[in-house]
């Protein structure tokens, strides 16, 4: 029997199976997405509502229970999910990314998502359901009004072969844009250039993960929002204030109190982690 890696994502109404007929020896690949569901399932606290299937799933995988987007809007998040790279510019932050960027268009060198990577590896891949309302399922317009953490964070369960534990929670900061590499590299397979993500496979197996570092980056408007352990820092690149927020998630975890001013020092240390994920887009 092939083994098979089960991962979902509340992100967009996709379902992906992706099966190796020839080599049997690499697993097969659900993947289901769900469309705007936040975190509030029965395996991440909530016992109000009824998630049976989601809750079974759980029990056999590991549950991340800090995973985020990287843009706070369907189309432009599930552009950030399939190519895993950071918006390099500002159509990468709207609904209309996929269908302006990959949409319709030749095939280059480089894969531009991990199905088409997947695809030229010998992997036959099926949608069912829609990424987007077009056939080549890339398309998807539709407008949302986010917030801040309560639009960015999403539900994230993954089973794999090869975990040493099973129906376990992991509380790392993790981002929809280390799906791409995680995929890859539990399917054996290298990546073809460099994303903006990394490989969750280590936190899958169990190994240590006392050095694991990945702050979440997300984008919007004029803004950009990095999520650590503690702290959301966000920077806007306009007029208006506020331009800085910053909230403490161990005291806040609503964000309803911006203590910037309160906390310097804070602002500053984090400002020179924001600045790395800053890919200029609101200059371009």
């Amino acid at each position: 029997m092939r083994q098979a890696i089960i991962l979902g994502a509340c992100l967009g109404l996709q379902i992906l199976v992706s099966c190796h007929q020839a080599r049997p020896e690499k697993p097969n690949v659900l993947f289901i997405a769900v469309d705007d569901l936040r975190p509030e399932l029965g395996c991440y606290g909530n016992d109000l509502i009824k998630t049976p299937s989601l809750d079974r799933l759980a029990s056999e995988g590991c549950v991340f229970t800090h995973h985020f987007v990287a843009v706070p809007t369907c189309g432009a998040s599930r552009y950030g999910l399939l190519t895993g790279l950071r918006p390099r510019n500002r159509i990468e932050i709207t609904n209309e990314a996929l269908r302006r960027v990959l949409s319709g268009k030749p095939e280059t060198e480089s894969p531009e998502t991990f199905i088409h990577h997947l695809r030229r590896n010998g992997y036959f891949t099926v949608g069912i359901g829609k990424i987007g309302h077009y056939p080549d399922g890339l398309l998807y317009g539709y407008e949302d009004a986010p917030g801040t953490e309560r639009a960015l964070k999403s539900a994230l369960i993954v089973k794999t072969p090869g975990m040493r534990d099973r129906g376990y929670a992991r509380d790392q900061i993790v981002s929809t844009l280390d799906i791409y590499p995680t995929l890859m590299d539990l399917c054996g397979l290298e990546m073809p250039h460099k994303t903006d993500g990394h490989s969750l496979s280590g936190l899958l197996m169990g190994k240590d993960d006392r050095e694991w570092e990945n702050p979440a980056y997300s984008y919007f408007r004029s803004g950009i929002s990095i999520r650590t352990e503690q702290y959301r820092l966000t920077k806007y690149f306009r007029t208006e204030e506020p331009k800085i927020e910053l909230y403490d998630h161990t005291s806040d975890p609503f964000e309803n109190h911006n203590v910037a001013g309160e906390f310097p020092e804070v602002v500053a240390r984090l400002m020179i982690k924001l600045e790395m994920g800053n890919t200029g887009l609101y200059t371009k």
